[in-house]
């Protein structure tokens, strides 16, 4: 994928120390611009009776995640790109798992390794992942206590990418998958290290997983990515209304996992590349015959999949155009309101003022040297949340709707939902 230019930088890195130098920076720009606990998402946790699920935001739009049996008191994470959030969770975890080498998903296993040196990191045996103890291939089973992952390789975004499958059984609930940079809310990872074809064989891998499995993604995407599938099929009703969900979510906050499979077949271009409809929204089924639509599906599934992405581009370059109008409007607004205000008068200048004091009740108190339980863990970092919460507002994702639209939208749906209480 990409030309010469791109494939060295991204081999310098993926492969290389200067990808470790660069994630680095990357971490401390972001905390230094921020605030040290800055988040793009409020946490929320997820409980299936003991089985925990803790999304773990930090930088602009990733996800680690903290796995938890409550009950025996195991703790999995998955894709530490930064450690020191998960640090402050004061527990010990049995194991890291990473789903693959991108430094945004592994960065955080060197800090983790010196903190806990008999901790177990997993990776991709093709991925070679940073800091990794253990390699794994497609299908090996891993065992936490009560906690069961399998390991599944899914080869595109990298050649040795794995979604992590926990199993659901024995907390009675569904199986979750972690899924990296491979599958997204409504979008998936691009294919770096791997043709097209393997990207969408990979993907179709992912349908063959019960509907009702859980969707963990590594990545917040999923307001860009069903702004992109409304744009590409827009008469497609489940990417509407999931769109409209999104929106208020992303408007508080709140993260947008997990979904399911049986819902990303529903809305996700990716995943439906083989079907009909979409092909015809892309305009490429009317451009082939009959013949070659029924003798190369893999071929046709995989132009499809270049056309949504050409579709994709389409959309940046329209949000980039309505964004210099808007900016535009702006400063004429600005401009106009200044040649109109009155000329300012010479005033004296305010009296200095003593800076307020420090008040003793915001100093923190030293937590206890005791063994922390699952559940205490958890609960401090949820109170640790209401902290967090000042820089959250920052991070408010650059979506095509405007907040106006937004209203609309609210209203329509109101209205139809009122219609349809009268009918009945």
């Amino acid at each position: 994928m990409g030309g010469c230019v791109f494939k060295t930088a991204y081999t310098l890195y993926a492969s290389t120390c200067i990808g470790r130098c660069v994630h680095n920076r990357c971490l401390h720009m972001f905390k230094r611009h921020y605030g040290q606990t800055a988040v793009h998402s409020r946490l929320t946790p997820f409980l299936f009776n003991d089985l925990l699920i803790l999304p773990v935001p930090f930088l602009v739009n990733n996800y680690a995640y903290v796995v938890a049996d409550l009950q025996a008191n195991n703790f999995v994470f998955v894709d530490v790109g930064d450690a020191d959030i998960l640090k402050r969770l004061g527990v010990r975890p049995d194991a890291i798992l990473t789903t693959h080498r991108h430094w945004d998903h592994s960065g955080g296993n060197k800090a983790m390794r010196e903190a806990y040196p008999a901790i177990k990191i997993y990776g991709g045996e093709m991925d070679n992942v940073p800091d990794h103890t253990h390699a794994v291939r497609d299908g090996d089973v891993l065992t936490f206590g009560r906690l069961k992952f399998t390991a599944v390789w899914t080869p595109g975004h990298t050649r040795g990418h794995i979604v992590w499958r926990l199993h659901g059984d024995v907390f009675h609930t569904t199986d979750s998958v972690f899924t990296g940079d491979h599958l997204m809310l409504a979008c998936c990872g691009a294919p770096f290290e791997g043709s097209v074809e393997t990207m969408v064989t990979s993907l179709e891998l992912m349908k063959t997983l019960p509907e009702d499995t859980w969707v963990w993604p590594g990545h917040e995407m999923g307001l860009g990515g069903l702004e992109m599938a409304a744009f590409v099929e827009p008469k497609n009703r489940a990417v509407l209304a999931k769109l409209v969900w999104v929106i208020r979510r992303r408007e508080e906050m709140r993260c947008t996992c997990p979904s399911t499979i049986g819902e990303e077949k529903r809305y996700n271009p990716f995943l439906r590349t083989g079907e009909e409809s979409l092909q015809t929204a892309l305009g490429l089924r009317q451009q082939l015959s009959e013949s070659i639509l029924a003798e190369k599906p893999l071929m046709i599934n995989a132009l499809c999949f270049d056309w949504i992405l050409q579709k994709n581009g389409d959309l940046l370059r329209l949000k980039k155009e309505i964004r210099a109008k808007e900016k535009k409007v702006n400063s004429d607004t600005n401009a106009n309101t200044a040649a109109l205000a009155p000329p300012a008068t010479a005033t004296a200048p305010p009296a200095a003022t003593a800076p307020p004091a420090a008040s003793a009740t915001t100093a923190a108190a030293a937590p206890a040297s005791t063994a922390p339980t699952a559940a205490s863990a958890v609960t401090a970092l949820l109170e640790e949340d209401l902290r967090i919460r000042r820089s959250v507002s920052r991070f408010s994702s650059d979506i095509l709707l405007t907040r106006e639209q937004h209203e609309t939208l609210r209203a329509a749906e109101t209205a139809a939902s009122s219609a349809g209480k009268s009918r009945v």
